[in-house]
C-alpha cells in the first residue's frame, strides 16, 4: 500500500470517526440512547488518537448515566490523564455523578474532593446541590447558601432554598419554595398543597406560574380563586385576558369577565370595547365584533389599538369573502393611517378583494402603483405575480409573461419566483430557472477545517481546547473560551478561508445566529442575488445549517427533510436557542409550553421550561411535532408550515372551506397574516437551502411536496393542536 493510498484511508476514518463521534454526542442530546451508544462504540474502534478515545469515552460514560447505568459508566471513564487538565473537571463531575446514580458510599467523598479543586468551574453548583440533597444541619445550609449566593438557574436556586429550609426547619422558605417557584422539582418536594395557602399566596403562586410562560396552571388557580369568591375586577380582568389571549380557550366566557372588569373599574370603557370586539371575532360573531370596534374607536381609543381596529372593521367583512363590503373600509384605512406595518396587509387584501370579485383592471393598478413600490418578496413579489395573474385573466399573455418574468428576475430564489416560473413552464413551455433545476453551486458545505498549523502553538494549544469542550458536548465552555481568542485567530485567516473557518467554529460552538448576523453583515455585499461557485460559501454563513448534527439525527430518526428543519428555525428565531417570543413560543424552533406538555406525553420525557431552551430538547419536541404534521398534511411541507405556526386546526379548517383551489389561492386564502407570511417565507428559505444542499434529482423531489401541482385536501385527523 503506497504512502498516498494511506493518507487517503487514514482520512477517510478521520472522517468516519468524527461522523460517528458527532452523531453519539447528537444522539445522547436528543434522548435517542441505544442510537447513541451504538454510534460511540463505533467512534471508539476509530479514534485516532489517545485524546480522542477519552473524549468519546466520556460521553459512553454520559450516555450510560442517562440511561440509568451508572456502574457501567463509571468503567466507561477515561483514565485521568488521558484528558487535557483544562477537561478534568468535566470528568471527575461525571464520576461523581455516576456514583452518586450508583449510591456508591463514596460518592459524597468524590463530591468534596470535586468542591476542593474544583469549588469554581461551571460544574460547582450542580456538584453541590447533589452533595447537599442527603445532607442534614449545617453542612447542608452552608452548601445551600453557597448555590444561593452564585448565579444559579431557577431550578437550581428552588432547589437550594428548598435545601436550606429543611436544614434550617424554615418553614417559612419552604412555603415560598412552592409560592414562588411552583414549576420546578424542589416545589413538588416540599410537601405542601395548595389547599394550604392563603388566597394571597395563591394569586402569588399564580403569577409565579405565569412569569415561568405556565398560563394553563396560572388560569387554573386564578379561576379556582374566582369559584371560591376570592374575586375583585382585576382578577376578572386578569382571567378574561387568560380566556382570550393566554390560554385562549373561551372567549364567551372572556366576555362574561370583561362585563366584571369593565363595571369594577379594572380597564378603561375604550380598551374593554376592543377586546369585546376580539372575543366576538373570535366567536365568528363578525357584526357584533365591527360594532365593537366602532365603539371602541368612538370612545377614543388611540395608539396601536385605532390602528388595530380600524383594520378590523375592512377585514371582518373581507374573512367572510364579503369583498364589496370590504372595500371602503380599506379605502378609509389607507387614507387615514399612512404610515403602519399593517397598511401593507390592507393594501393586499385591497387588491385580492378586486381580484376576487373579477375586477382585474383595478387590481392591477393597486398591485402597480401601490404594492410593488414597497419593494421586498412577500410584498413586491406577491403584487408581480397576482398581477401577472389577472393580466392572464384578462387575456393578455404578453403582459402576464412579462409581469410573472419580472418576479423571477428582483426575487429569485423566493416563493413567488417558484410559482412564477411553474406558470410559465404551464403557460409557454419556458424552461425552469437554473436555481430550480440546475446542479448546486458548488460542493456541500465544507467539512470543517481547524486552522491549527496556520497558529502559533500557544494559540493553536487554546484553540484544540475549545474543540475539545465542544466535542464533548460542554458548549458554553467552548464559547467562553473561544471568545478569549477570537480576534487572535481570525486575524490571520482571509477571504474564502475565514468564510470557512467562521462556519466551522460556529457550527462547534453552537452560536448560529452569530454567524447570521455576521454574515448579513460582512458578506452580504459580496454573496450576490444567486450563489454561484465562487460565492457559495459566504451563501453557506447566511444560511448555516444551525445545529447541523442534532438536525441531521432527528430528520433521520423522524423521516422529515432536514433542510425544512434549518427552514423552520430560521423563521421562527433566526437560529437563537435563547429565544421567547409575544405569545411564550420558547426556544430556537418556538414552541408554546402547552403543545409542549402534549409533545412532552407521546415522547415520554419531560417537559421543563429552562431545560426547553437547551437546543437538543428544544429540536427533539420541535421535530418530532413537524413530523405529525407532515403526515397530517399529507407530505405538503407548505401546509405543515402553516399549521406550526398556527396550529394544525385552524389550517385545515381553513382548507375544508376552500376545498379545490389550487395551491397559489389555497395560500392567499389563509386569513391569519402571520402564519400566511410564514409559511411563505419557509418555502423560500427552503428553496435557497436546496439550492446550496442539494442535487437536481434530490431538488426536484423537495419541490413535489413544497409546491405540489395538485394540492390534496384529505388531510388527517390525528393531530388537533
Amino acid at each position: 500500500m503506497n504512502a498516498l493510498t494511506l493518507l487517503l484511508l487514514a482520512r477517510f476514518l478521520l472522517a468516519d470517526f468524527t461522523t460517528s463521534a458527532a452523531e453519539g454526542l447528537a444522539q445522547l442530546r436528543t434522548l435517542d440512547l441505544e442510537a447513541a451508544r451504538q454510534s460511540l462504540s463505533a467512534a471508539l474502534e476509530l479514534a485516532p488518537d489517545e485524546r480522542e478515545r477519552a473524549k468519546v469515552s466520556l460521553l459512553l460514560a454520559k450516555t450510560d448515566i442517562e440511561a440509568g447505568r451508572p456502574r457501567e459508566a463509571i468503567s466507561a471513564l477515561p483514565p485521568p490523564d488521558a484528558l487535557p487538565p483544562e477537561l478534568a473537571y468535566v470528568a471527575m463531575f461525571e464520576q461523581a455523578r455516576a456514583m452518586v446514580a450508583a449510591a456508591d458510599p463514596m460518592a459524597q467523598e468524590v463530591l468534596r474532593s470535586f468542591l476542593e479543586r474544583f469549588g469554581d468551574s461551571p460544574k460547582a453548583t450542580r456538584a453541590r446541590l447533589m452533595l447537599a440533597r442527603p445532607l442534614q444541619g449545617d453542612e447542608a445550609a452552608r452548601l445551600a447558601r453557597e448555590v444561593l449566593n452564585a448565579q444559579p438557574s431557577r431550578a437550581e436556586r428552588a432547589e437550594a432554598a428548598l435545601i436550606l429550609a429543611r436544614a434550617t426547619d424554615d418553614l417559612a422558605l419552604k412555603r415560598r419554595v412552592f409560592v414562588e417557584w411552583p414549576d420546578t422539582p424542589a416545589a413538588a418536594e416540599t410537601g405542601l398543597r395548595e389547599a394550604d395557602l392563603t388566597p394571597s399566596e395563591l394569586a402569588d403562586r399564580a403569577d409565579a406560574f405565569f412569569d415561568a410562560y405556565d398560563y394553563e396552571e396560572a388560569h387554573r388557580i386564578r379561576a379556582s380563586l374566582w369559584a371560591n369568591k376570592e374575586r375583585s375586577p382585576g382578577l376578572a380582568y386578569r382571567l378574561a385576558l387568560s380566556h382570550l389571549m393566554h390560554v385562549r380557550d373561551d372567549p364567551k366566557k372572556a366576555l362574561e369577565f370583561l362585563k366584571i372588569a369593565e363595571a369594577g373599574g379594572a380597564l378603561g370603557h375604550a380598551e374593554a370595547a376592543f377586546l369585546r370586539g376580539k372575543a366576538y371575532a373570535k366567536l365568528e360573531r363578525y357584526d357584533q365584533a365591527a360594532k365593537e370596534y366602532r365603539r371602541a374607536i368612538a370612545l377614543g381609543i388611540s395608539g396601536d389599538r385605532r390602528v388595530q381596529a380600524m383594520y378590523y372593521q375592512g377585514w371582518l367583512p373581507y374573512d367572510h369573502g364579503e369583498y364589496e363590503k370590504a372595500l371602503p373600509h380599506f379605502d378609509r384605512f389607507l387614507k387615514e393611517v399612512k404610515r403602519h406595518d399593517l397598511r401593507s396587509y390592507i393594501l393586499w387584501a385591497k387588491a385580492w378583494s378586486l381580484y376576487r370579485l373579477k375586477r382585474y383592471k383595478e387590481a392591477i393598478e393597486v398591485f402597480e402603483r401601490d404594492m410593488i413600490p414597497l419593494g421586498n418578496s412577500l410584498v413586491a413579489g406577491k403584487a408581480m405575480y397576482w398581477g401577472g395573474m389577472a393580466f392572464h385573466a384578462l387575456g393578455n399573455k404578453k403582459e402576464a409573461a412579462r409581469w410573472m418574468k419580472r418576479v423571477i428576475s428582483q426575487y429569485p430564489l423566493t416563493y413567488y419566483a417558484v410559482l412564477a416560473a411553474k406558470r410559465l413552464k404551464a403557460w409557454n413551455g419556458t424552461p425552469l430557472p437554473s436555481w430550480i433545476t440546475g446542479p448546486a453551486p458548488g460542493h456541500s458545505e465544507p467539512p470543517p477545517t481547524w486552522p491549527f498549523d496556520r497558529l502559533p502553538e500557544d494559540l493553536a494549544a487554546r484553540l484544540r481546547l475549545v474543540k475539545d469542550f465542544a466535542d464533548i458536548g460542554e458548549k458554553a465552555e467552548a464559547r467562553t473560551r473561544y471568545a478569549a481568542i477570537a480576534s487572535e485567530v481570525e486575524k490571520r485567516l482571509d477571504g474564502l478561508e475565514r468564510v470557512r473557518w467562521l462556519i466551522t467554529i460556529y457550527d462547534a460552538i453552537e452560536e448560529p445566529n452569530a454567524l447570521f448576523r455576521r454574515a448579513e453583515g460582512e458578506f452580504s455585499g459580496l454573496a450576490g442575488e444567486v450563489p454561484t461557485p465562487q460565492t457559495a460559501h459566504y451563501w453557506q454563513a447566511r444560511y448555516p445549517r444551525a445545529y447541523q448534527a442534532l438536525a441531521s439525527v432527528l430528520a433521520r430518526r423522524f423521516a422529515i427533510p432536514e433542510l425544512w428543519i434549518y427552514s423552520i428555525m430560521r423563521q421562527e428565531s433566526r437560529y437563537l436557542a435563547g429565544q421567547v417570543s409575544h405569545t411564550a413560543a420558547l426556544g430556537v424552533m418556538q414552541m408554546i409550553p402547552k403543545t409542549a406538555k402534549i409533545v412532552a406525553k407521546a415522547l415520554k420525557v419531560p417537559f421543563d421550561v429552562e431545560t426547553f431552551f437547551e437546543p437538543g430538547h428544544n429540536l427533539l419536541f420541535c421535530v418530532w411535532y413537524l413530523a405529525q404534521l407532515l403526515k397530517e398534511f399529507k407530505g405538503q411541507l407548505i401546509f405543515a408550515s402553516a399549521a406550526y405556526n398556527s396550529g394544525a386546526p385552524a389550517i385545515k379548517r381553513f382548507m375544508a372551506m376552500h376545498r379545490g383551489a389550487p395551491l397559489d389561492e389555497m395560500v392567499e386564502l389563509i386569513p391569519y397574516n402571520e402564519g400566511r407570511n410564514y409559511c411563505r417565507k419557509v418555502a423560500e428559505h427552503m428553496v435557497r437551502y436546496a439550492y446550496l444542499h442539494l442535487d437536481e434529482a434530490e431538488r426536484a423531489r423537495l419541490y413535489e411536496h413544497l409546491f405540489p401541482d395538485r394540492v390534496d385536501y384529505s388531510f388527517g385527523t390525528a393531530v388537533n393542536f
